[in-house]
């Protein structure tokens, strides 16, 4: 199918198969947002692998889940290129069925690009996040990473379409703290506010 992302499967046993029969193992076909919501009523630690730089990719995501990580975050994905190349779904994002509470990592500076970006991902995964975070020079030139916390109005916005036009996904945001932490508490409110978990 056009634009669908590649399958692959590799040799680790996936997390689910890993944790099979064990009482205490994770809910894995529980969207992110939910998985973290169960533990925190029963005051259970959530282990999330934050997104790394050409590591966090499947294999890696596995090898993390294999170790006890409950989430696992994808790199970081520029949208607009993964939208408009059938390539760069086939190598940035790859999965498998043991694929399970993955966080999907997309850069965009455009509020459709993400939602288009999202709706892809959808069809695997049920997590995206907006990267406002990487402080990288080619990312801030671009006006994605963490030339988005200049940008309220616009992450506003891609949170809400996303929320809107991607039923079922949770959406969150990777942010950056500024000096000023009222300003910082302001600006997650409103993202929040737009639907962000």
């Amino acid at each position: 199918q056009n634009g669908a992302m590649t399958s692959t499967s590799i040799s680790l046993p996936s997390a689910a198969e890993k944790f099979q029969g064990d009482a205490n193992a994770p809910p894995f076909h529980l969207r992110p947002i939910e998985l973290i919501e169960e533990y925190q009523a029963s005051k259970r630690p959530v282990l999330i692998a934050a997104p790394m730089v050409r590591w966090s990719k499947l294999p890696f995501r596995e090898l993390c889940r294999n170790w006890g990580c409950d989430i696992v975050y994808s790199q970081m994905v520029v949208a607009d290129g993964f939208v408009n190349s059938q390539a760069s779904r086939d190598v940035e994002i790859q999965t498998c069925d043991g694929d399970q509470a993955s966080v999907i990592q997309l850069a965009a500076s455009e509020p459709q690009v993400f939602v288009d970006a999202a709706k892809l991902i959808a069809r695997d995964f049920n997590a995206v996040d907006l990267n406002c975070g990487c402080p990288q020079r080619w990312a801030y030139n671009e006006g994605i990473g963490c030339a988005m916390m200049e940008k309220p109005q616009t992450v506003h916005e891609i949170v809400r379409m996303t929320r809107n036009q991607v039923p079922g996904v949770s959406m969150s945001v990777k942010i950056r703290v500024h000096d000023d932490r009222r300003e910082t508490m302001e600006w997650v409110r409103q993202v929040a506010a737009a639907g962000a978990a």
